[in-house]
């Protein structure tokens, strides 16, 4: 959204410790076949501290495409509507919209897909946020002493994700999910 772009260059722009060397900012629909050549073309290859992904959709399906980047940590959005013993995600779709789908919680991947495709690329489940939907993994060999391995199951066990699952997986669970 130009707009978003906008006001993210703004907001930054008025900040000293950003104010010399901004974020760099680039509107763009991210799809399986153009996220490397945009990754390449900030500037970006081979290993990088964070890599961040959110977006409410094809999140699976563009972590799985992206090749261009070794990060150290992953922060990467899980749906934890989806209950934890399920790997599942959306069919891939370049234009998918969760507002305009057969519901908004018909969207994104769950704890366990995401930790099966890391897991395969060297990653651990280190944590997540407080409502267990922003997961973070660590690559193997790093920080083991201080990020230990923690389970599905811990990161799901908090009073939100619990909810969201009674409250919103039985109108979902029929929707045409991928297993992965």
């Amino acid at each position: 959204d130009k707009n978003n772009v906008d006001r993210g260059i703004q907001f930054f722009s008025q900040h000293k410790n950003t104010s010399l060397h901004l974020p760099i900012f680039k509107q763009a629909w991210l799809t399986t076949d153009n996220i490397n050549q945009l990754i390449e073309e900030n500037g970006f290859g081979g290993e990088v501290d964070l890599l961040s992904l959110d977006i409410d959709g094809n999140d699976y399906h563009i972590m799985e495409a992206i090749t261009v980047v070794k990060p150290r940590v992953i922060i990467c959005e899980t749906h934890n509507v989806i209950p934890s013993q399920m790997a599942l995600t959306i069919p891939y779709k370049a234009e998918f919209n969760r507002l305009d789908g057969p519901h908004q919680d018909f969207s994104g991947v769950s704890l366990l897909g995401m930790s099966k495709l890391l897991k395969g690329r060297g990653y651990r489940l280190i944590g997540a946020s407080h409502h267990g939907f922003n997961a973070i993994f660590i690559h193997e060999g790093l920080g083991e002493d201080f990020f230990p391995e923690v389970t599905i199951d811990a990161v799901h066990d908090n009073p939100y994700t619990k909810s969201r699952v009674k409250s919103s997986w039985k109108k979902v669970k029929d929707l045409p999910w991928v297993e992965i």
